[in-house]
């Protein structure tokens, strides 16, 4: 039933997460508009990229290995529904940002998700 109510329905069958840190150097609270203009940047790439994209705070945990414990912060998780095309097109787009922000809050690694597979860039 469901199925053919959406069957006229534009569909966007791929999705991409990029999850933006709170934290620099992995411990250090991050200056709020660092946090923020970091997700704003990633929101406007996103949906120039994939069409739109929502932003969402979540409650992350990694163990460091530099440090040798499990390391606890806010993220906020920008996130795209989209086409295969769009994919194509700018995922390396994506992980080239996700790089940009590992850099800025000298992080060990920076999240991005595609398709429910998690990569540390």
């Amino acid at each position: 039933m469901t199925l053919k109510a959406l069957q006229d329905c534009f569909a966007l069958s791929q999705n991409v997460r990029l999850y933006v840190p709170s934290t620099l150097n992995g411990q250090d609270k991050a200056p709020a508009q660092k946090v923020d203009r970091a997700v704003q940047d990633t929101l406007k790439r996103f949906s120039q990229w994939f069409g739109g994209a929502t932003a969402y705070t979540a409650l992350g945990a990694w163990f460091s290995q530099d440090r040798g414990k499990v390391i606890t912060e806010q993220v906020v998780i920008v996130e795209s529904f989209t086409t295969p095309e769009a994919v194509d097109n700018h995922l390396a787009q994506v992980v080239e940002w996700a790089e940009t922000i590992k850099e800025q809050f000298a992080q060990e690694s920076v999240a991005v998700e595609h398709d429910h597979t998690l990569y540390l860039v």
